[in-house]
């Protein structure tokens, strides 16, 4: 999908009166036991570069699936909604690093949170945002999260955006990659724009962004060419990742 492409969708979706740019970032950090030993962590790395820039952010840090889920609970005293809160309820960056691949996310304790999952916990976060949740992944695969938009039919809408690497990446590419990200972005950069500076000022040129909106309507349009007509299948490739 081309970057100026993606950017138009989110554009147009920007441009809806009322909407307000995302104004802070939650982070969730799952770290490997190795990378909590050798004091590896990207989030609390990119927290520390955040206090600099002054941008605005909340950190969470979860080792297991019922931290995790805990993280993006939505309820008093949750911590979340603490952050929503704190934050002037501005519309929230999901920022997760940990160690990922095309199949999902992994957190500390080895467990694996598929992208399926990973939409159902989102899921309440993404439908009470009037444009839906934008999610960057400082994760290896990072950018297969757009399955969490392939979906059909109106129960669920799709992500605003995801933000990730299509290849393996290493730590220090992802935290520079990011940190200039965000630098970007909320100086108001477009998106295109910032993943091209991400790219060159990490030197990995794997990180991708998809407009959910698009994701979705490719998935849709290309299981309507499948099924062809009469429910028969017909030739077609599959929407990259």
């Amino acid at each position: 999908m081309q970057l100026k492409v993606v950017h138009r969708f989110l554009l147009m979706q920007l441009e809806t009166k009322g909407i307000k740019l995302p104004g802070y970032v939650y982070i969730v950090e799952s770290p490997s036991p190795r990378d909590l030993f050798d004091g590896r962590t990207e989030g609390t790395a990119i927290c520390e570069t955040f206090k600099l820039s002054g941008t605005k952010h909340s950190y969470s840090l979860a080792v297991n699936r019922a931290e995790f889920e805990r993280a993006f609970a939505l309820g008093a005293g949750q911590p979340f909604s603490v952050a929503f809160d704190d934050h002037g309820q501005e519309p929230p960056v999901v920022h997760l690093s940990m160690h990922g691949s095309s199949e999902g996310v992994q957190l500390t304790d080895g467990q694996i949170i598929t992208w399926e999952e990973l939409r159902a916990i989102l899921s309440p976060i993404n439908s009470a945002l009037p444009l839906g949740l934008m999610v960057t992944f400082s994760t290896c695969g990072g950018a297969s999260s757009i399955a969490m938009s392939m979906i059909l039919g109106n129960d669920e809408k799709p992500f605003f955006a995801t933000v990730g690497s299509i290849d393996n990446v290493p730590w220090d590419d992802s935290l520079i990659a990011y940190s200039v990200f965000y630098h970007h972005w909320f100086k108001g950069t477009r998106t295109d724009q910032c993943v091209e500076l991400m790219k060159a000022a990490s030197g990995h040129e794997g990180f991708r962004i998809y407009s959910g909106e698009k994701a979705k309507q490719d998935f849709i349009e290309y299981v309507r060419k499948r099924r062809g007509v009469g429910g028969r299948e017909i030739g077609g490739n599959h929407p990259a990742a």
